[in-house]
């Protein structure tokens, strides 16, 4: 059985209309945001 999950990722097409959801509706902050360019990719870490 699973006791805890520690961080789930979401890849999305639109970071903005992605962030307005989960911080606006869903009340999540942006803890941490940050780039990985060697897989081209954008990530944003919310609470």
């Amino acid at each position: 059985m699973i006791s805890d999950v520690h961080h789930v990722g979401i890849a999305v097409r639109d970071m903005a209309a992605a962030l307005r959801f989960y911080s606006d509706v869903l009340g999540l902050p942006v803890v941490r945001e940050g780039e990985a360019p060697a897989r081209g990719a954008r990530m944003t870490l919310l609470a």
